[in-house]
């Protein structure tokens, strides 16, 4: 009884292992870098509020809607993808 040699499967062509990963692996700088901006904005925002007026308020307002219309965005963006 003659047991037939394992077929070995290259690395390049294992469905763990193509790259797939890597492609969508992010460094700390990448993942933090939209978030770290938002809540810079948002600081700007509301020390602009407190500064003064005038401008300034446009600034605040601009500064402080930013993360309000971004999680609309987001959450629409997402439950369009869930339907399809």
């Amino acid at each position: 009884m003659s047991i037939a040699p394992s077929r070995r499967v290259p690395p390049s062509k294992r469905p763990c292992c193509r790259g797939d990963r890597l492609r969508n692996h992010r460094n700390l700088r990448q993942i933090f870098a939209l978030p770290i901006l938002v809540g810079i904005l948002s600081t700007v925002g509301l020390v602009a509020a407190l500064v003064g007026d005038g401008w300034w308020d446009g600034l605040s307002w601009t500064s402080l809607s930013l993360p309000v219309l971004l999680y609309f965005f987001f959450t629409i963006r997402r439950q369009a993808t869930s339907r399809d």
